[in-house]
């Protein structure tokens, strides 16, 4: 049986104590925050032909405010990430709202899954 370890209370028992582990020490937990720290700079960079038109109009960079492993194992995690898109004065255009699902693979850690906007 594959264990997860839930963020809303990942517990370990250990010789019949109870003791937090925090979702930082997954080791899932750290790939996850690299892949989309690289998506966003690539995405940043306005020259991928994968994001081509799909820039809002008068964007200028878009960031991450926050970003939160909800669910992690040794070879998986599935992280929430919101930010936002933003013009060049600093205003806000618009609100990213995302789930990933990132696994190790053969080629290393990977993007599987991806669901935008899908939860309020």
């Amino acid at each position: 049986m594959r264990s997860v370890l839930l963020a809303f209370a990942p517990l370990v028992a250990l010789g019949g104590c109870l003791q937090y582990t925090p979702m930082s020490a997954c080791p899932a937990y750290a790939p996850a925050h690299e892949l989309t720290d690289r998506l966003m700079e690539t995405f940043n960079a306005g020259n991928s032909p994968v994001y081509a038109g799909k820039y809002p109009d008068g964007w200028h960079h878009s960031a991450w405010t926050d970003r939160r492993v909800v669910t992690c194992g040794p070879t998986e995690a599935y992280m929430r990430a919101l930010g936002f898109h933003y013009r060049a004065d600093g205003s806000k255009i618009s609100r990213i709202d995302v789930r990933y699902g990132i696994a190790l693979q053969e080629a290393g850690w990977r993007f599987v899954g991806r669901s935008a906007n899908a939860l309020p």
